[in-house]
């Protein structure tokens, strides 16, 4: 059961969560700098800091000269995983100019959603389709509270 409420838990994830497409490093704010890979919540302010302090980046590896604890082996990690960038270098938002950024609500069908956790019980030996859609159901209306999308 383990098993298979982790996996439901991990289909609702997916589905709940936009494409990310690439942060810039001259505009994102600081929630969305923590996004990066390996980026906290300190770095993620001295990558503020820096960019308040000097002005914009130029590219990449201005950031790592600027930024302690961006290297250059960061640099390369993010330019082989691709998704960091660094926008044209025009005035950059400060920090209070930043709002933070709001996900777009998230609404899924609800009967495609009960239909992929029932089926989803069913690939894991649970037998009987009546209650397999009762819990899903129950399964999918707990998530819609917790995880922030909407059935419809």
């Amino acid at each position: 059961m383990k098993k298979t409420a982790l996996t439901i838990c991990l289909i609702l994830s997916a589905v709940s969560v936009a494409a990310a497409g690439e942060i810039d490093l001259n505009t994102a704010s600081l929630s969305e700098l923590q996004r990066i890979r390996g980026v906290g919540p300190a770095t993620a302010e001295r990558i503020l800091e820096a960019r308040e302090e000097g002005g914009p980046f130029a590219d990449l590896d201005d950031a790592a000269r600027r930024v302690k604890g961006v290297g250059p082996a960061t640099v390369a990690r993010w330019r082989e995983e691709g998704g960091v960038t660094v926008g044209t270098a025009v005035a950059a938002p400060t920090r209070a100019e930043v709002a933070p950024a709001v996900p777009e609500p998230v609404v899924l069908d609800r009967r495609e959603t009960i239909a992929a956790i029932a089926a989803i019980l069913q690939d894991h030996g649970y037998r009987n389709h009546q209650a397999n859609n009762a819990v899903a159901a129950r399964i999918a209306e707990y998530f819609s509270g917790k995880a922030g999308f909407t059935l419809d």
